[in-house]
Formats: C-alpha cells, sequence, structure tokens
C-alpha cells in the first residue's frame, strides 16, 4: 500500500546548479512542487512580471542542504539592472519544472 512518506521519499526535485557570474557564483535551483505550481499560477494572475519572476527564484533556489536560500521579498531590494539575471533564473525553474518546454537536465534528473 501506498503511503505518503513513501511517495515524498520515491520523487525528489528536479534540481540544476546554474552559474550566476554577476553574483559571484553559482546557485542550485529545484523544481516546484505541486503546491508551489499552483501557486505560481495564481501569483500570475494578480502579479507583474517581475515579482513572479522573483517569486519564482525566491521559491526554488536552495542551498547546498536542499535549506531555502532566500526568503520571499528578498529579491525585491536588488538594483533594476538584474532583473535580466532573475528572468534568466526564473526560466530555468520553470524549464525544471516541466513548464518551460526543454528537457530536465543536470543533477537530481
Amino acid at each position: 500500500m501506498i503511503d505518503a512518506a513513501a511517495l515524498k521519499a520515491r520523487f525528489r526535485p528536479a534540481t540544476d546548479k546554474v552559474d550566476v557570474p554577476e553574483w559571484g557564483g553559482e546557485i542550485i535551483l529545484r523544481s516546484l512542487t505541486v503546491g508551489e505550481r499552483g501557486a505560481f499560477l495564481e501569483q500570475g494572475k494578480k502579479s507583474n512580471d517581475f515579482a513572479l519572476a522573483a517569486w519564482l527564484v525566491e521559491t526554488a533556489a536552495i542551498t547546498e542542504n536542499s535549506e531555502p536560500l532566500f526568503r520571499q521579498g528578498d529579491l525585491a531590494g536588488l538594483p533594476g539592472d538584474q532583473l535580466a539575471v532573475i528572468d534568466r533564473l526564473a526560466h530555468r525553474v520553470l524549464v525544471l519544472s516541466g513548464l518551460g518546454g526543454e528537457a530536465k537536465t543536470g543533477p537530481g534528473n
């Protein structure tokens, strides 16, 4: 019989280390959970493009220990010239989550 704990243990999020030279190194991004994907779709109905991209990166960026790298709102304080970086990372999150049109690649897949 399947239980919730066994199901969670069986499926790990897709992850990818992404080089971010503008920020001085790499960060790890993971795919969205089913619940986060639903929240993303709801967020998209009421947010501007920057807020949605920032939400994706803040939600999916993790440490080596799979802990969140950012809190919600952390990226809003970055200078405006960082929008292209955030957009690039947000696109990678979408790809990892099966929403971006590319095949999943990287560690954890």
